[in-house]
């Protein structure tokens, strides 16, 4: 018999109990600004890891990101990721739209589309502006056109709620949430063109 023994993750919860407020105050109650950052900076060395070693994570969810008390992430479900063996591909075949790029989500099927890091880091940005913006997503704001304006069009069209052109794409931000000046100016100019497509 073949295999492996993994430790089981006692100290760890889902990523988006450190990005829900009212999640974030009950497993993480001393939880700062300090931690969300350090969460964020951990995720993206996590992903650094898994590219520098020539794969694709391609699933990226909420679900597959352990956070740990001291902010030490642990990526699970790693089942998914699309990996390279020498000559061969083994594709990552799913996802969540709320976290894939517009390119993924103007496919047929998330099995038609070879995944790139490109694809993965679209995904590090939600999961940090969802760490850093008390667990908004970029693309979830106020829609001021007639119809419903679903996360997953408002992606595929670059409707990005929070940036400076959301007005020119008929968006506003929610209600009552933080606004890009909590982060730096070179942030900001990050996101809106990685969200807004400028």
């Amino acid at each position: 018999m073949r295999g492996f023994l993994m430790p089981r993750l006692f100290e760890h919860a889902a990523v988006h109990n450190v990005y829900g407020p009212a999640h974030r105050k009950a497993k993480y109650p001393k939880a700062d600004w300090a931690f969300l950052v350090q969460v964020a900076r951990n995720v993206a060395a996590a992903f650094d890891t898994i590219h520098a070693h020539g794969h694709v994570i391609g699933d990226v969810n909420q679900g597959n990101v352990l956070v740990g008390s001291t902010a030490l992430v642990r990526l699970i479900d790693c089942d998914s990721f699309q990996i390279a063996a020498g000559n061969t591909q083994f594709p990552c075949e799913v996802g969540v739209p709320h976290f894939s790029a517009p390119e993924l989500l103007r496919a047929q099927s998330f099995r038609d589309v070879q995944r790139n890091v490109h694809h993965d880091n679209f995904a590090l940005a939600v999961l940090m502006f969802h760490l850093l913006f008390m667990g908004r997503h970029p693309f979830a704001g106020v829609y001021c056109g007639a119809e419903d304006m679903p996360i997953e069009r408002a992606i595929k069209e670059f409707r990005y709620a929070f940036g400076a052109q959301a007005a020119a794409c008929q968006m506003a931000r929610p209600p009552g949430s933080v606004g890009p000046e909590i982060v730096s100016p070179s942030w900001r100019v990050c996101s809106s063109t990685l969200f807004a497509g400028t």
